[in-house]
């Protein structure tokens, strides 16, 4: 892990805590969701949740020992700076909540690929030609993996229906 910080100031690592928050909200929401479902998606469901919520867990002490030993603090300077860069980090965040809101209509295949090439243009990841193909590649492979081959729950949109005509 690269260090920029001057010598003698402490590490700001209440960003770190951000994301294992958020996945204690997930988990939370995880284990409502399947409350009502078979016996075996609630098993999925506490294993996945319980090896999620321990690995958050061993984070939060590792980050509580070194701000007890006096080698970070709990700042989120992190997460604020470079001001620069805070446009596409809420451009991000936009897109995702706006894929969330339209995946019951769009589907995964159509969302992930709109998803995943947004993404890729805010962040300047490359050519136009490479977005579309990583796009394309990403929601194809979701598409055989979760539609075709497990037929999960997922949402289906005009792709996966008119995929579904064919086939």
């Amino acid at each position: 892990m690269s260090d920029d910080r001057p010598e003698g100031e402490k590490a700001a690592l209440g960003a770190d805590l951000v994301l294992p928050a958020l996945a204690v909200a997930l988990t939370a929401y995880f284990f409502v969701a399947v409350a009502d479902l078979a016996w075996e998606a609630k098993a999925n469901a506490v294993v996945i949740g319980v090896v999620l919520l321990a690995l958050v867990a061993l984070h939060v002490a590792r980050v509580a020992l070194r701000v007890w030993a006096g080698e970070a603090s709990l700042g989120i300077a992190p997460l604020i700076e470079p001001r620069r860069t805070q446009g596409a980090r809420l451009m991000l965040v936009a897109l995702t909540a706006l894929f969330v809101f339209l995946i019951p209509w769009l589907g995964v295949t159509l969302g992930l690929f709109l998803l995943t090439g947004a993404l890729m243009v805010v962040l300047g990841a490359g050519s136009l030609r490479m977005i579309a193909t990583v796009s394309a590649t990403v929601a194809i492979v979701a598409y055989l993996l979760f539609i075709a081959l497990l037929n999960s729950r997922l949402p289906r949109g005009p792709v996966e229906k008119l995929l579904a005509m064919l086939f």
